[in-house]
């Protein structure tokens, strides 16, 4: 494909549309910056808990993975992460099952 066609199919994406499941017509600006928004959101969450799971480390001067899994667990059920905490546990408990 040459530049030009590359262009040109870019500037046709850029005015590109669909219509969305509550029938509203959406461009693929808006739909790649609704996108934008929701890795940036997640992004900010993840920085968010590992910032809380650090701060448990270093306050309760934990150095065992024991301790260190607990308090991730913790700080999960704290922000209200409990699925997520759920699972984590399962991880922990698959690891352990894999290691014996």
């Amino acid at each position: 494909m040459k530049r030009k066609e590359l262009v040109q199919a870019w500037h046709q994406l850029a005015h590109w549309s669909l219509v969305n499941q509550r029938g509203q017509e959406e461009s693929f600006q808006e739909i790649k910056l609704r996108q934008t928004l929701k890795t940036l959101h997640l992004q900010a969450e993840a920085a968010f808990l590992i910032g809380a799971i650090e701060l448990k480390i270093v306050q309760n001067n934990l150095h065992t993975t024991t301790a260190i899994s607990q308090a991730i667990l913790q700080v999960l059920h704290e922000q209200g992460y409990v699925i997520e905490a759920e699972e984590y546990k399962d991880q922990q408990r698959f690891q352990q099952y894999k290691l014996a």
